[in-house]
């Protein structure tokens, strides 16, 4: 038997290539204003403008340095702009051919014996649009690092040292004195914080104030809505490669439904009241920014700001809920996909698959042929070594910890597994083939040790669920496996 790599693998491998653009591709892009209630992208930029104004400060730019500053800057802008419209561009013209064969291709459950390569006619124009965003990233990283250069290269030493000592957290410790408030070095290169706060659109207006321009200044609206407009559009296509990469079964899909719904319930709590205390720091967060603008940050402000900030950020330090919900997903799937999870990164696999799930998927489809074709006293004497053989080698491979996995009884599962399938005909194991070769596969008896990563948030080190997790408990996600499901 061939092993039973999944259909819904095959086909979206594809996706998987596209969606692994998506997560870098934020733009510092000018672009239209958003309307009031954007609360949400106003938070960001400011989020962003207001650490940029805190090292600006601290730099102590010559009116010469602004004159060559400012061009520079505009120049970024517009170049940005433009792709990030023709990112937009591209995700809309191919959304129509992604959901056809999202559509399609999932609507066959998982059926390997009817998979045929003309289903996946969408391909070709999955792979241009892959290779136009990556081409969109390639030129706006390029853009990007050269305009940092030309900044950096308009700083005196003194300047670029104070550069090098910036932690970018969102107000400096209390203990460093204005305007130099730049908070204490930081592991970042120079460079990158150079293209981040410092080759920022949104303080154009302050830059040129500070230059004397005449006209009227307004704080220019940057990346953030545009980014979270693409974002948003990749989420299905990324929540389609992270299944896709990890095998997930129609079985399995319906198992782990009300885990997700739970799951992306508690995020919806958490983002409603997010998004509530993100309204309510717009004004004191523009009243820091006008501060910092005319160099005089007021202590009072500055305590408002800092505390909705750390109001927001622990809002999203993971609830217990999603700790439960991420327990349970972990014990639906096998020890592969567990490891595949929390290790997902599609650019490493030009077909979009795991390697650790397609092996264990190749292992078992292997048992499993060798079971069915032993004879009645042959399987009988062998069933337990075989699966001791094939359980054990699979720890070796999932489990860091190899007490995670309680081996004798997935032994015993995996015999269990094995009997079934010999009891089987053979138009009933071709159709139940794949789910059978997922269900051999060892199950994680304890949690992963580590539930959380680390993420760096303006400065602040938060203790968060490791992104492949939350994507598996985001909307799209969700909708993804209620279509997988049988």
């Amino acid at each position: 038997m061939k092993p039973f790599t999944s259909r819904f693998a095959q086909s979206f491998a594809c996706f998987a290539l596209f969606c692994a653009c998506l997560p870098g591709f934020a733009f510092a892009a000018d672009t239209a204003v958003p309307a009031p209630q954007d609360a949400t992208a106003i938070f960001m930029q400011l989020e962003r403008d207001i650490p940029s104004l805190y090292l600006v400060n601290g730099l102590y730019l010559s009116d010469a340095q602004l004159k060559q500053w400012i061009p520079l800057l505009e120049e970024f802008r517009k170049t940005s702009a433009l792709k990030g419209d023709r990112a937009k561009t591209t995700l809309a013209d191919s959304e129509t051919n992604i959901t056809a064969a999202l559509e399609k291709e999932l609507s066959r459950n998982g059926n390997a014996s009817s998979f045929k390569a003309s289903d996946i006619g969408a391909t070709a124009q999955l792979l241009k649009s892959r290779k136009d965003i990556r081409a969109l990233m390639d030129d706006r990283e390029k853009e990007s690092r050269i305009a940092a250069e030309k900044v950096l290269a308009l700083l005196t030493p003194a300047q670029r040292g104070t550069v090098e000592q910036f932690v970018p957290c969102f107000i400096p410790p209390n203990d460093f004195k204005n305007p130099e408030r730049v908070g204490q070095a930081s592991a970042d290169s120079t460079l990158e914080k150079v293209k981040t706060y410092l080759l920022n659109p949104g303080i154009l207006d302050v830059l040129k104030q500070r230059a004397g321009h005449t006209a009227a200044a307004t704080p220019a609206t940057t990346g953030a809505a545009a980014f979270m407009e693409i974002k948003k559009r990749g989420e299905p296509l990324k929540a389609a490669g992270l299944l896709a990469s990890l095998d997930v079964t129609p079985n399995q899909a319906g198992q782990l439904l009300p885990i997700v719904r739970e799951a992306v319930k508690a995020r919806q709590i958490v983002e409603t009241e997010a998004r509530a205390i993100r309204a309510s720091a717009i004004e004191p967060y523009l009243r820091l920014r006008d501060e910092l603008a005319q160099q005089q940050p007021v202590d009072k402000t500055e305590s408002e700001a800092r505390q909705l900030h750390v109001k927001v950020n622990m809002l999203f330090q993971d609830t217990e809920e999603l700790l439960t919900c991420q327990v349970q997903a972990d014990r639906i799937l096998s020890a592969d996909q567990v490891a595949g999870l929390a290790n997902f990164k599609p650019r490493q696999s030009k077909r979009g698959k795991n390697p650790l799930v397609e092996k264990t998927r190749q292992r078992s489809a292997e048992l499993l042929d060798r079971g069915r074709a032993m004879k009645p006293g042959e399987f009988q004497q062998q069933k337990e070594a075989l699966c001791r053989q094939f359980v054990l080698a699979c720890v070796e491979d999932a489990a860091k910890d190899e007490t995670a996995i309680d081996t004798d009884a997935e032994i015993m599962r995996s015999v269990g597994v094995l009997e079934k399938a010999r009891s089987l005909d053979g138009d009933a194991f071709g159709q139940s083939a794949r789910e059978l070769t997922a269900e051999l596969c060892p199950r994680r008896s304890e949690p992963r040790e580590t539930l959380y990563g680390w993420q760096k948030h303006e400065g602040d080190s938060l203790e968060v669920m490791e992104g492949s997790t939350e994507l598996l408990f985001s909307d799209a996600a969700l909708d993804v496996l209620q279509k997988l499901q049988k």
